[in-house]
């Protein structure tokens, strides 16, 4: 016995010359009767040890096991170094990682197929992360849609589980309405209502530019003897594509109680733009756009509150920091995953309370905290042939007007009879052929007269509801969903058909209809009231 612990302990001191990488210094070591023995690696971390948090992670890093003869030896590296376990020596702590000191055994290591940040790096300051190849970054620039590092390292763990300043789950009891709404699993009631208060909230939205090829349509839908249980007209949301927009319409719409929302400039643009785009390239779009309809369509901008991206293609954090720092109130980009029970709107003061959906879209959300901005999740449909749907454009075609009224029924009783969340219908206009119009204007009409307690209201309408929650015995004297009042400036009967060229060789030319004499250019980027080039 005594022979077979000297041989251990020979070997032993054996591979503490190598571990230490040839250093003469002596190196205490010691029996460990703790730790596990596994076999067939040379060394290794305790499997038992401490790892709940990466405070516990780093504290352990500095000792290491090797099991020799079924003796299991405990090390420990020489001040201020650490055992990683992928080279199998101890190196200076300034490489020190907790994804490495996760790690038991280097069998465990799975090289990145890509380069990755390192988000504890001691090299850096507290206020930076290192990119994969040591250069510290500030914090805040990774993540953002901007390769700030060479390598591209600071964009590529930015998904809601490893972004590193990834939003905190709900708290109730920090998050307060009017300016914070969550839940764990997002299909709460704002204020716990009892579900027989909570008037069923149905938004129409409408992506494209308003032109000849919809108007009529708009004019059937809204139709003047067509009202919601308070006796004011029918309300949608509008996200207005520039390019062919007739702003006279857009400027009736707005005045009539309908809600202008924003789409960019430029809707033409392939996905993959958007899903990399970054903060200045999305403020560049939608703020243009938003002084474009503003002095065309002769409305305020601060009454554009939302906006969408187009194709459905949301930015990720680079989109929510544009919109806080540009006074966009909400989003209604991104799609919710099917659920036997739909999700409410939620505030992005914590993270979202879904995974992105589909999966391949989970860099498309936001990851991070951007309090008081709030997220109009579209929820699944279930299509003519029980199909999953974010948009009624992205369903299967209704081959008669019975059957599209049946689908949209169908819909609205997945809501209406469980947490009566918001119904969202987005469609765009050429969704509508005559089966779906007809089948749609008779839903609504059916609807409206079998149930007092439904409300066909625009998008912001809906936020100022979940902000002040008001029980149907009240909504009456709900302020925000009033009629709206006659307009002090009427829409024009006879507008201006303009059909500009573009300021610059290099940009495009266009025609659109406003109130307004024609502008000297077709309005765009840098020049978006079409007569001067922005310094």
């Amino acid at each position: 016995m005594m022979a077979r612990i000297l041989l251990v302990a020979l070997l032993a001191i054996v591979t503490l010359q190598t571990v230490y990488g040839g250093e003469r210094e002596k190196r205490q070591f010691s029996f460990s009767q703790a730790a596990t023995c596994v076999q067939g690696q040379a060394f290794y971390r305790n499997p038992q040890r401490a790892r709940s948090t990466p405070a516990d992670l780093l504290k352990e890093c500095k000792s290491f096991y090797r099991c020799v003869m079924g003796v299991v030896f405990k090390l420990a590296c020489p001040p201020d170094t650490f055992f990683n376990v992928v080279s199998q020596v101890c190196e200076g702590k300034s490489a020190m990682t907790v994804d490495n000191c996760a790690l038991d055994t280097k069998a465990d290591f799975q090289p990145p197929t890509t380069p990755h940040p390192v988000f504890n790096s001691t090299n850096c300051a507290a206020t930076d992360y290192s990119c994969a190849d040591g250069k510290c970054v500030a914090k805040e620039l990774f993540c953002n849609n901007v390769a700030d590092c060479a390598d591209g390292s600071d964009e590529t763990l930015c998904s809601l589980d490893d972004d590193p300043l990834r939003a905190d789950a709900c708290s109730k009891d920090q998050c307060q309405l009017p300016d914070c709404f969550c839940s764990p699993h997002g299909i709460a009631i704002p204020d716990d209502l009892p579900v027989n208060q909570v008037p069923q909230m149905i938004a129409l939205q409408f992506d494209d530019a308003i032109n000849d090829n919809n108007i009529p349509i708009y004019d059937a839908i809204f139709a003047a003897n067509r009202s919601n249980p308070n006796g004011c007209g029918i309300r949608g949301t509008f996200f207005i594509s520039h390019e062919f927009n007739n702003y006279q319409y857009t400027e009736k719409l707005a005045k009539d109680g309908q809600e202008i929302a924003l789409k960019g400039v430029d809707n033409d643009r392939p996905e993959s733009y958007w899903l990399k785009t970054s903060e200045d390239k999305l403020q560049r779009e939608f703020v243009t756009a938003r002084r474009i309809i503003s002095k065309f369509a002769r409305i305020p901008e601060a009454s554009m509150q939302g906006m969408r991206v187009p194709n459905l293609k949301g930015s990720g954090n680079a989109q929510f920091s544009m919109m806080a720092h540009n006074g966009i109130k909400w989003d209604s980009t991104m799609s919710a995953p099917p659920s036997d029970i739909p999700l409410w709107p939620y505030t992005l003061n914590y993270r979202i309370p879904h995974r992105c959906y589909p999966p391949e879209k989970q860099a498309q959300c936001p990851a991070r905290s951007f309090p008081g901005l709030w997220q109009v999740p579209l929820n699944q449909l279930t299509g003519v042939f029980d199909e999953q749907c974010s948009v009624l454009g992205s369903c299967s075609r209704a081959e008669s007007v019975e059957d599209m009224s049946a689908m949209l029924e169908k819909n609205f009783q997945k809501h209406y009879s469980t947490n009566r969340a918001p119904l969202i219908l987005s469609m765009s206009t050429n969704w509508f052929v005559p089966e779906h119009l007809v089948g749609l204007i008779n839903w609504i009409d059916s609807t409206l007269a079998a149930h007092r307690d439904v409300y066909f209201v625009t998008t912001s309408q809906i936020i100022a509801w979940m902000q002040n929650p008001t029980p149907l015995s009240s909504i009456n004297s709900f302020a925000p969903w009033a009629c709206p009042p006659n307009a002090t400036v009427p829409v024009c009967e006879e507008p201006h058909g303009c059909n500009l060229e573009g300021a610059t060789p290099q940009m495009r030319g266009g025609y659109m209809i406003t109130c307004l004499p024609c502008p000297a250019f077709f309005p765009d980027f840098g020049i978006p009231d079409g007569e001067v080039l922005d310094a």
